[in-house]
């Protein structure tokens, strides 16, 4: 009990104090709590009012201790200290066991329901203890503003056992693949135009928002990789086919392997997509700590297409075997597979028809250029983005546009690509709702370069003018001693 009783102490001071009519905190001994009726029945399963309100006490709670914690000195420390204000409620939860259990319990809440709030966990004893302790506080909120859970970072001395990032457990109302945080706070400056970008952590979402001035939205999933169920909640605040979305992840592996992996999930409702090239490698909370607000946001104005950093990380995986011809057309059909395979359903099913499910050949056995009639329609069929990664492969693989072409055609036609259901893609995969190619400046310079095609039928995008498409056929050397035939698409207005 006397350690209970300096818990409770060590509480008090470091939320400074209960006063005010502000919440108490005092931490109790851990007892086996519990709802049962008078008569030792089991009680009904919180409800989700229960759960909503016990979740508001606690955010009040935290953002109330932030008064005389560590937490202050350390946003300001990264250059965040708007994130106390009233857009982002920083918090800070407690160190005691059962500091917001014990709060809880004296507001009338039942253990059941602080369980089913994601705030308290069952220790190996059975006994109630704080999920959160001793971190800094974020809360997760749903496309209503309504909290659903919390996102809490340890403290920088924290030992090495304690993960830094703690997310609150699933409930009835957190689902990790639905919610982004940064979507509620920045739903505003979505609905006016503002660009949203891809995060990895909720310090980089908030040093987006913080520097973006109006123009930038930071957005991170939570404790998950991007979901189809987070962008189709993004997608329902903000005009995606207009502002498009930015992707801002770390430039180590895990932030590389991120990029690809969302996109195909963002290609289901938006062609317009790019990435920042950060400096150094380095995550946005780093550079606004650093350099400051001015860096982050011109860092935010470097970008490039996705679409080409995704086939440059693709590539890169290849190292040194690139610098010989067998990794050079091993690493263009390893390419041209993955181009298959973030095409719209809708276009894959065209090239089959296109190809009648045959293979094409580039080369004939004698290394001469094989003219297939179906090229042109093929080539007409590609969305913007194939197109930027067909041109940014042939350049890095010493490849011809129409080899590429021919290889992404093929592994199209594959049937192992097919979905078994057109609900593989979610909603969207009704090719009604196919993202349609938009032009970009970076595309048409880069298709412009060289790219089989024929004349096509102009195809219009909202908010775009026609892409005009003509035959320019010429010959030049691709690698030591081989003369190949290029088909040149310039784009015009």
């Amino acid at each position: 009990r006397a350690a209970a009783v300096i818990r409770s102490h060590i509480d008090a001071a470091l939320c400074g104090g209960a006063t005010g009519g502000s919440p108490a905190v005092r931490d109790e001994e851990p007892g086996p709590g519990g709802d049962v009726g008078l008569g030792g029945e089991r009680v009904d399963a919180p409800s989700e009012v229960e759960i909503r309100r016990a979740l508001m006490e606690s955010e009040r709670l935290y953002h109330w201790c932030l008064r005389g914690s560590w937490v202050p000195g350390y946003l300001a420390g990264r250059g965040l200290r708007s994130a106390a204000g009233e857009r982002w409620r920083a918090g800070y939860a407690p160190g005691g066991w059962t500091a917001i259990t014990s709060h809880l319990r004296r507001l009338g809440f039942g253990d059941a329901v602080i369980e089913a709030a994601g705030l308290a966990r069952r220790s190996a004893r059975g006994t109630l203890i704080d999920c959160f302790r001793d971190r800094v506080m974020f809360a997760v909120r749903d496309e209503r503003g309504r909290i659903a859970g919390f996102i809490g970072r340890a403290r920088p001395d924290a030992g090495a056992g304690v993960p830094k990032y703690l997310n609150s457990p699933q409930t009835p109302l957190y689902h990790k693949g639905d919610l982004l945080f940064g979507l509620h706070e920045g739903r505003g400056l979505l609905e006016r135009g503002a660009t949203p970008v891809i995060v990895e952590g909720p310090f980089d979402a908030i040093a987006v928002t913080e520097a973006g001035a109006g123009r930038y939205v930071g957005l991170a999933p939570c404790g998950t990789a991007l979901t189809g169920r987070q962008v189709a909640a993004l997608a329902g605040v903000a005009d995606l086919d207009r502002v498009g979305v930015l992707v801002a992840l770390d430039g180590d592996r895990a932030g590389r392997e991120g990029i690809v992996r969302a996109y195909e999930i963002l290609l289901a409702h938006t062609g317009k997509l790019s990435a920042a090239i950060l400096p150094g490698g380095r995550d946005p909370a780093e550079i606004l700590q650093t350099d400051g607000v001015d860096s982050l946001a011109e860092a935010l104005g470097r970008t490039d297409p996705l679409a080409q950093v995704v086939i440059d990380a693709h590539l890169d995986g290849w190292g040194r075997r690139l610098e010989h011809a067998e990794g050079q057309l091993a690493a263009m059909r390893s390419a041209a597979t993955l181009i298959a395979h973030t095409l719209p359903i809708g276009t894959v099913e065209t090239i089959q028809r296109i190809t009648c499910g045959r293979s094409l050949s580039a080369l004939d056995d004698e290394l001469r250029p094989v003219v297939n009639a179906e090229l042109p329609e093929i080539a007409g069929q590609l969305p913007a983005g194939a197109i930027c990664q067909i041109v940014r492969v042939a350049d890095r693989t010493g490849c011809d546009h129409s080899e590429v072409t021919v290889e992404v055609a093929n592994a199209a036609t594959r049937e192992s690509l097919l979905p078994e259901a057109p609900t593989a893609r979610d909603p969207m995969s009704d090719p009604a709702h196919l993202p349609r190619a938009t032009e970009s400046a970076a595309t048409a310079a880069l298709a412009s370069t060289g790219f089989p095609c024929a004349a096509l039928h102009p195809r219009h995008t909202s908010g775009t003018s026609a892409l005009g498409v003509y035959w320019e056929s010429g010959r030049h050397e691709h690698g030591p001693g081989r003369a190949r035939t290029s088909h040149r698409v310039n784009y015009r207005r």
